[in-house]
């Protein structure tokens, strides 16, 4: 399955329904296909994810942490259950993420 797209200079993970230890690993793998693609940008689409684990959190910190704020994007996070496992990390403060609306 295709988790990840380049559109120019940005991959987009569009991020599955359960982002856990399973598919972090083929997120990651496709991540770096797209970096040897010349993907410099990273946007993070949630619009699917309803679940997300700590092993999900951390790859995403990680990765985040690789391309700099700058090049680092969300978008779509409609699921309050995410956010609340993103804010518990302080991930909120840091990419500058806000609740979804109700």
């Amino acid at each position: 399955m295709d988790y990840v797209n380049v559109i120019g200079d940005t991959a987009v993970i569009h991020v599955p329904k359960q982002f856990n230890l399973i598919n972090t690993s083929i997120v990651k793998s496709e991540l770096e296909e797209a970096y040897k693609q010349g993907a410099m940008k990273v946007t993070v689409d949630f619009q699917e994810t309803k679940h997300i684990d700590s092993s999900a959190v951390r790859d995403l910190a990680m990765i985040y942490n690789r391309v700099k704020h700058e090049n680092f994007k969300v978008i779509n996070l409609v699921s309050d259950e995410v956010f609340k496992v993103l804010s518990s990390a302080k991930l909120d403060e840091r990419w500058n993420l806000t609740a979804p609306a109700e």
